[in-house]
């Protein structure tokens, strides 16, 4: 994974927990097929609780507050505005639940649990 939007070094598992909201949320195949790649690829990140989900939680709430900070700007264009607005709507028509969480982790689980 390369993350150029925060550019930085993260707990690796906070990545993934990322990368699985943004690729595989609703659809637990999905998420249990690229978890599954990651892992065999040797990634060292390991999704186990919703506590690794609060890197992407924070990062939502920063997008959709910096959105709504330059939204409200007098001085912004018309285009810049329904941008930002198309950033705010992507957070509250997609959220990221309690419910989506144990979507995702129970999908990993899936994975990990005997045939």
């Amino acid at each position: 994974m390369i993350d150029w939007d925060n550019c930085g070094l993260a707990d690796p598992s906070q990545e993934l927990a990322c990368l699985l909201f943004e690729f595989a949320r609703g659809d637990p195949a999905r998420a249990h097929t690229l978890h599954g790649a990651y892992v065999g690829a040797g990634g060292p990140g390991r999704v186990r609780s919703r506590g690794d989900f609060t890197m992407a939680i924070a990062q939502l709430g920063h997008i959709t507050e910096i959105s709504c900070r330059a939204w409200l700007d007098p001085k912004l264009d018309a285009g810049e505005r329904d941008h930002q607005a198309a950033r705010v709507r992507e957070v509250v028509d997609d959220p990221l639940t309690r419910d989506v969480i144990d979507s995702l982790l129970d999908a990993l689980a899936a994975r990990t649990r005997p045939a």
